[in-house]
């Protein structure tokens, strides 16, 4: 027993040592394959992400001066003061890694419990994504991405009211009179887009040849894989979530459906690992992992249903 807790910290050493001895056997293929990670992240994220990366921090401080009574329903519901209720519209358009990046930033004018709540709230796909690429590209059906957009949504909000159920008031701070000038904010929000897009790019193409590492080592030719046909999805998805997501639309069901908009609000390792590089020491990450599962329980149940009752009959 004392062993297994000494060997389980060193796991992702281990993988990450096993990675670049498979790398270091096949150099040439595996560059080919990080080649097309980076291509499916300049084709696909790139052009969508980085202008959403460049403004969310003026479209933030445009919400942020709204009247407060307009985020009288937040406050109410998931006990989130108007300055970060205000990160929800911009989160919701955008879709990750922008909702951690904004909760990051007001983290220092927000309680532990806030700071939680508003990270699960945020931590959501952009409507282009779920309606136009999961939907219309993969499923081939723009009511299935409305179905999935509907689903990720509820599930999403579902968490927020749970987890401010016994939450306090939320302390409402006077907006701060020395605040950057939407100049300096746009030239900063510059510089951190080109870091942050670049960061995204690198763990997609990372988790990309991941995936394709497993492939070669024959994990997906198991008799489970052959068995299932949304194993080999779902597994791929953990990883990451886009191409599980096009793994399962190749057998469109109701299943796997619901499984696709489960991975999509889990995120998968790829998603995760770039919201962990905001988030990391302003919450405690558990807490956060275990309320994204919770997360894509509820959007699997939830899309399960809708599909059945309106796209497959």
């Amino acid at each position: 027993m004392c062993l297994a807790k000494k060997l389980v910290p060193l796991l992702p050493c281990f993988a990450l040592a096993a990675a670049a001895v498979l790398f270091l056997s096949a150099p040439a293929h595996y560059a080919e394959t990080i080649r097309k990670g980076i291509s499916l992240w300049a084709v696909n994220v790139l052009p969508v992400l980085f202008p959403f990366l460049v403004f969310s921090p003026l479209f933030a401080d445009a919400t942020r001066r709204l009247p407060r009574r307009l985020f009288f329903p937040a406050q109410k519901i998931f006990r989130l003061s108007p300055r970060a209720a205000a990160v929800l519209p911009v989160s919701a358009l955008s879709g990750y890694p922008v909702g951690a990046r904004l909760t990051a930033e007001l983290a220092p004018s927000l309680s532990a419990g806030e700071r939680l709540r508003l990270a699960c709230l945020s931590s959501t796909a952009g409507p282009v994504f779920l309606v136009g690429t999961v939907g219309g590209v993969l499923f081939k059906s723009t009511a299935a991405g409305v179905v999935l957009l509907f689903s990720h949504f509820a599930a999403v909000r579902l968490s927020g009211i749970l987890l401010a159920l016994r939450a306090p008031a939320p302390i409402c701070p006077p907006l701060q009179t020395s605040e950057p000038t939407p100049f300096s904010r746009s030239s900063d929000g510059m510089a951190q887009a080109i870091l942050s897009v670049l960061c995204i790019g690198g763990t997609i193409a990372l988790f990309y040849c991941l995936g394709e590492m497993l492939s070669d080592l024959g994990l997906f030719s198991l008799p489970v894989f052959r068995l299932c046909p949304y194993a080999e999805g779902i597994v791929r998805g953990a990883i990451e979530m886009t191409t599980g997501c096009a793994v399962l639309a190749a057998h469109p069901s109701p299943i796997s459906l619901a499984l696709c908009c489960a991975l999509v609000t889990a995120g998968g390792g790829c998603v995760l690992l770039q919201q962990t590089a905001y988030l990391k020491g302003i919450l405690p990450l558990k807490r956060f992992f275990a309320v994204k599962l919770l997360q894509a329980a509820a959007a699997f149940f939830l899309c399960l249903l809708l599909a059945n009752l309106f796209l497959f009959q």
